[in-house]
Order: structure tokens, then sequence, then C-alpha cells
């Protein structure tokens, strides 16, 4: 139970198990320094490390918490056993795995030699497809601004935000985060979380796994964002999403509900709300490319549309699309019309060269033998009466002698 339980939290959490170990039986009154002591002094000599989850867990009638290591974990040199005040906490962890530390490591299959010139297309997609398999863990893990940390306590610790300014951050930092993958968005954000609000998340991601960070938030939300209605009509705002067959203009049209409803509570202020709408457009709805460039210009130049302006400017921009997409169409079946056009009046060409005045290739050779012939025959007859003039010609000068005389 124990093994599985380590091997879940580290799947729904992100990280290596073969770098992470369990930690059992740490009583529910523990508090976070004598917790933070022990842990120290039991698991210094295995490197750099950090308490990813820590959560009660009813079956154990305890807290169980998560640890993951920066390096290699070396099996030798973990206690079996954290002593603790009220008793000993049991360490669960992984058996070596032949492979362990070359899980990490980008595979870069080789690539065999002499391609066929055919495949050649094919190959390079599929080395692209690679290097973005392989390159995608390095940019996960190159350094990013961490969140804020949120604890979700009736008295913050000295220094933490309060769950409206936290939530204003966390929206900003998974939108940065969004080209990376939603396991590593969902771990980076459970990551901030400490106290009841860690609590929450285990507890929820132990039931749904794959829950997407942007609905992690919404559900710290419906917990912690309903203590002050201002707070709240703020929150529902900041966290509206467009729904997956939901129109961009039905989602304008909800969005402005939830606004309005903001500024009547005064959890908005009149003067930036045209920014925070055409904000939450670009943040959480799916605009196409020309709206995003046009929005993003607008709010870089301090003037972004209101209320009736953004919805004319998706009419435009969806208008502006489709008559694109309308002409592509037609000047592609333009384009096979007049090449079918071309091939039917070949055709009749053809068919018309054997009987009367066509065009083909016989009529145009029988034309050319014409052409040929007809000057043939105007010098033969030229010959001809200049021989026969000269006949005549004779007759007169040279008469025939009489036979009389």
């Amino acid at each position: 139970m124990a093994m599985t339980m380590l091997q879940d939290w580290c799947r729904w959490m992100g990280v290596n198990a073969q770098r992470s170990l369990l930690i059992l039986g740490i009583p529910e009154d523990c508090k976070e320094d004598e917790f933070q002591e022990a842990v120290q002094a039991a698991l210094w000599p295995l490197g750099r490390y950090r308490v990813l989850c820590k959560t009660f867990r009813k079956e154990l009638r305890a807290r169980v918490a998560l640890v993951e290591f920066a390096e290699y974990l070396n099996r030798n040199l973990i206690p079996q056993q954290i002593p603790g005040s009220r008793g000993p906490w049991t360490v669960i962890f992984l058996p070596q795995a032949p492979d362990a530390d070359f899980q990490d490591t980008p595979n870069f299959p080789a690539q065999p030699q002499g391609r066929a010139v055919v495949g050649a297309a094919y190959d390079a997609g599929a080395r692209t497809q690679q290097w973005s398999q392989a390159l995608q863990p390095v940019l996960e893990n190159m350094a990013y601004e961490e969140l804020r940390s949120f604890s979700g306590l009736e008295e913050p610790a000295c220094g933490e935000d309060s769950f409206e300014s936290w939530l204003d951050h966390a929206n900003d930092m998974l939108y940065l985060w969004r080209h990376i993958s939603e396991r590593e968005r969902r771990r980076r954000l459970v990551e901030s979380l400490g106290g009841p609000a860690l609590d929450l998340m285990c507890g929820l991601l132990e039931e749904h796994p794959d829950t997407p960070a942007q609905d992690c938030l919404a559900a710290l939300v419906q917990v912690f964002g309903n203590k002050d209605t201002r707070m709240t009509a703020r929150l529902k705002f900041l966290t509206c999403s467009q729904r997956p067959q939901e129109t961009l203009f039905a989602y304008v049209m909800r969005l402005e509900g939830l606004l309005q409803v903001a500024l009547e509570k005064g959890a908005i202020h009149p003067a930036i709300a045209d920014q925070l709408r055409a904000r939450q457009v670009l943040m959480r709805a799916r605009p196409n490319q020309m709206l995003q460039n046009n929005l993003r210009r607008m709010r870089l130049e301090r003037r972004p549309p209101g209320f009736l302006g953004l919805l004319r400017l998706i009419r435009e921009t969806e208008a502006w699309e489709a008559a694109l997409a309308r002409n592509e169409q037609v000047e592609g079946e333009e384009g096979a019309e007049v090449y079918q056009g071309d091939l039917a009046a070949m055709g009749s060409a053809s068919d018309a060269s054997p009987g009367g005045p066509g065009l083909g290739p016989e009529s145009l050779l029988q034309g050319e033998n014409q052409e040929a012939e007809e000057p043939l025959l105007e010098g033969l007859k030229d010959i001809l009466e200049e021989l026969g003039n000269k006949d005549r010609a004779g007759e007169t000068s040279h008469p025939k002698p009489s036979l009389g005389k």
C-alpha cells in the first residue's frame, strides 16, 4: 500500500519516484519546526531535498510527507526510520532500478546511415519530434520564477500574501507557463502550497490525479475565496475561462456579467476594467491570431477596447477570417475549372482534326504540305509558258519551203 501511494503521488506530482521517498506515521499535531528539525537531521547525508506534500491520511491516522531529492538517491544512506518525539516515522522508498541513473537523461536514438531520398522528409519530421521531446524536460527544468507561498491559514505567516494577492500572482504565472506540460504546471502550483491549502490539493489530486492546474486553482477559490463577497466577485471574474464548446462572443458576454458584479461590489476599480477584460480574453479564452495581435497592441498602447468595442472587434476579425477562407476556396475552385476547361479544349481540337477544319496535328501537317506545293506549281507553270512562247516565235521566223516551186 505504501509503495503504491509513493508511486501514485510521484505520478500526479510529476516527480521522479526513484529520487523520492515517503515518510509515514507523522503525528497529526506535530508542529512544523519539529518536523523540519527531525527530517533535516535524518536526511542531510542524502543531499538537497524538498518536502513536496504533507497531508493527513485517515486510514493511517497520521500525516504522510513526500520528499524529493535533487540528485541520485543513494539507497545505502536512507534511514529506515526517522526518530520522532512520540515514536519513529517510517521511511518508504522504491528499490534501485537498473537504469535509474539515466531516467532523467534525454534519449537521442542513433540515426541509420544511407536513408533513401524518398523518406527524407519523413525522417526530418521524426527527428524534429524527437528533438522536441528530448528538449521538453530541459526547458521545464530551467530556472523559473517560483510561485509565492500560500497556506490557507486564518492567520497567514509573516511575509505571506493574502489569498487575493496570491491568486493574481498565480494566474499570471500559469499564463507564463502555458507552453510547458500540464503535469509540470500542476507540480509548480502544488509546490507553493502549505497548511490547509496543501491538504486540500493533495486530497483533490489523490482522487483525480490528472486535474489541470487551472482547475486546481478554481478549487482553491471555492474553499478560500468565499469569506468576503468582494473577494468572491473578483475571484470569479479572474478565474472565468472559455468553455470547450463555447464561442468567444458568448464567453465575453458571460465574462461581462461577472465583471459588472465585481464593479458593483467595489472589487475592481472602474479605471482598469477595460484592461482586465482584454487581459482575461488573452489569458482565459481562445482568440484567433488577428484578435490576439490587436488586443496586445491596444493594451501596450494603453487604449484597450470597451465592452462594445471588444464585441465589434471579435465580429470583424471573425468575418475577416471567414472571408479569407471563402476567397481561398473560390480561388481553388476557379483554378480547377480553368484546368478542366483547358483539357476539354484540347480534347475537342484533337477530335476535329480527321474531318473538317480542326486544329489537330494532322490538319496542321496538311496545311504545311499545301503551302509547300503552291510555289512549286507556280514555278512549273511559268516554265511551260516560256517554252510555248519560244515555239511560236520560231514558226514565224522560219517559214516552210513551198513544194510547187
